[in-house]
């Protein structure tokens, strides 16, 4: 009896421990993220804190370089970028085209200014979802909106310069 009081317990307890894993990878899998990259941190942060203010669901996730940028979202799970075209190491083109290689299921907007053009033209033909003139945070609504609709129809694409 005790040795099958035991063998109980210790189904119980691994059992205990395979579901709190489940649910933990469950969590990491559901846990609804947007990836924002650019290089000026003073406007990173202003913007990340703009766009949670207004996604509070969402756990926004910034980043001043590319190559960064690259590993999370290779590894996490990610419901949109939105990116800076113009970077330090690489350009927010770049980092398109690598998700839509690797991750073409993750919607891509890019922030350009009027000036860029050419950068704009070229990021819908990589099947950008959309482009949001800069300056964003005088548009965040504008970019919310955008991130939202991106995030719900994927495969719709805007330019909005």
């Amino acid at each position: 009896i005790l040795r099958s009081i035991i063998l109980s317990i210790a189904c119980f307890l691994i059992a205990e421990v395979v579901c709190s894993m489940m649910e933990e990878d469950m969590r990491k899998v559901l846990t609804r993220r947007i990836l924002l990259v650019a290089k000026d941190q003073v406007e990173l942060e202003l913007l990340r804190r703009s766009i949670k203010r207004r996604m509070k669901d969402y756990d926004i996730i910034a980043v001043t370089n590319v190559r960064e940028a690259f590993m999370i979202a290779r590894d996490m799970n990610i419901s949109a970028v939105l990116s800076d075209v113009g970077m330090c190491d690489d350009s927010g083109l770049d980092l398109l085209k690598h998700i839509k290689r690797f991750r073409a299921s993750i919607p891509v907007l890019l922030m350009a200014s009027y000036a860029d053009i050419e950068a704009v033209v070229e990021a819908i033909k990589l099947g950008a979802e959309d482009v949001i003139e800069r300056p964003v945070c005088d548009n965040i609504n504008v970019a919310v909106r955008a991130i939202r609709s991106a995030i719900a129809n994927p495969d719709h694409m805007r330019a909005r310069v």
